[in-house]
């Protein structure tokens, strides 16, 4: 059973971190907020909206500085080319080669 467990952990690890890995926004828009928390309820309804510090535009590049998982969103911690940092979802970044 300790093998099996170890074994699930390992694929977690590579196929969920992200970090220190370069990213473009597959979205036609991806907004960057502050906090992680308003990155993760973009677009919730029961919820103020929060503006963006930044919006990438499809293509654009960022570095992935972290990665962190709540209950129902994937964030990444990104780092722009003017070299602000704020928090996007993951899921409207596509990755580029290993990390």
């Amino acid at each position: 059973m300790k093998l099996n467990y170890f074994i699930v952990a390992q694929a977690f690890t590579f196929t969920g971190c992200s970090s220190d890995r370069l990213a473009v926004a597959s979205k036609h828009q991806v907004s960057v907020f502050e906090k992680e928390e308003d990155a993760a309820y973009e677009g919730s309804l029961n919820r103020e909206p929060v503006n963006p510090v930044a919006t990438l535009l499809k293509g654009e590049e960022v570095l992935v500085l972290k990665d962190t998982y709540g209950k129902d969103y994937w964030a990444c911690k990104v780092k722009l080319k003017s070299n602000k940092s704020g928090w996007a979802l993951c899921t409207n970044l596509s990755f580029q080669g290993g990390g």
